[in-house]
């Protein structure tokens, strides 16, 4: 039957019937009589556009959409795949489906499937994202990877494929980079921002005392490597305090600085240093994910705290400092005359 006899059908059937409930078996009956697929969807459109009843029409869509095998089919054929590049330059792949798919001459796996919020869409310009969880049931994804930060930042493109069928190519879905991220004994939750959520980050520069850029940026031009020291841990104070005693730099050199391990259950992890005391003593602002121990090697990066004189003593970088503390603040708008 053709597209146009089958919608005709379909129409003159709503029309002569006197009742909601045999109006809903006449549709039934003519969709099931058309042999064309891509028919089916613009059949059920035109039947409702048809009734004037809205309660109908509601009524209508679910049972043709549920009833229509072809169109079942179509759906269930649909999946969607999700590459993930991690900040240590590590690619997974993923299919949101019982199975794995085999899609652009890759492996993607079901191991670790994905439920998904739906994607805050509209026409503006405001940010965009969604919320990802899954279960923590794939050796690929694990509660230390997660705490660690290696997903922090991470590249995230998930696609819309017909597994079935891999040739007809792929719908980029979204694109975006990894937020906050949130990890249980058995579950994940993951913020996913859209490209457009970088319209939410400020950039104009401020007028602030200390340095506006990070060390090691390409602003600031001191090379990371010249400032980059190896330890290794000689004695575990607690699960955020630990000796290196063959780090020999003065006290403070690694103040704000970062530690990266580079062996054991968490290496490739990286933390933020809180305070650097004489005889190697390091104490961080928060714990890695599994226990430090005796004998891991670690990465040391100096630290800066942003102000004039340790630019200038320590780095030698005046002429890339980025900061105003010549500036009068707002205190000093604020000041007045001396009542004396």
């Amino acid at each position: 039957m053709t597209t146009t006899r089958a919608t005709q059908q379909v129409l003159e059937s709503l029309a002569a019937a006197d009742e909601p409930a045999r109006v809903t078996s006449l549709t039934l009956d003519s969709l099931a009589a058309a042999d064309d697929p891509a028919c089916v969807t613009a059949l059920a459109l035109e039947a409702l556009t048809f009734e004037a009843d809205a309660a109908l029409a509601t009524s209508l869509t679910l049972e043709v959409l549920i009833s229509d095998s072809l169109l079942a089919e179509e759906v269930s054929r649909a999946c969607l795949l999700w590459r993930i590049r991690r900040r240590d330059g590590v690619e997974q792949r993923f299919a949101a489906l019982d199975a794995d798919v085999t899609w652009g001459g890759q492996a993607w796996s079901a191991a670790a499937p994905f439920d998904a919020t739906a994607i805050e869409a509209s026409r503006s310009l405001a940010a965009g994202q969604m919320e990802v969880a899954g279960l923590l049931a794939s050796p690929e994804i694990t509660a230390e990877a997660l705490l660690n930060g290696l997903y922090d930042d991470a590249e995230v493109i998930v696609l819309r494929v017909d597994w079935a069928a891999p040739a007809r190519g792929a719908e980029v879905v979204l694109a975006g980079r990894i937020g906050r991220v949130s990890a249980g004994q058995t579950r994940f939750e993951a913020e996913l921002l859209l490209p457009s959520a970088l319209l939410d980050r400020p950039v104009l520069d401020l007028y602030t005392p200390e340095c506006r850029v990070d060390l090691f940026s390409s602003r600031c031009g001191i090379a990371a490597a010249a400032w980059t020291r190896t330890a290794t841990i000689t004695a575990v104070l607690s699960d955020t305090a630990f000796i290196a005693a063959d780090f020999t730099e003065p006290a403070g050199w690694a103040d704000y600085g970062r530690v990266t391990v580079t062996s054991g259950p968490n290496a490739g992890a990286r933390r933020e240093v809180r305070a650097h005391s004489a005889d190697g003593l390091i104490e961080l602002w928060e714990p890695f994910a599994a226990p430090l121990a005796v004998g891991d090697t670690l990465s040391i990066a100096a630290g800066c705290d942003k102000r004039l004189a340790t630019c200038r003593d320590r780095f030698a970088n005046v002429a890339n400092f980025r900061g105003f503390p010549h500036v009068p603040g707002t205190d000093a708008a604020f000041r007045y005359p001396d009542a004396r």
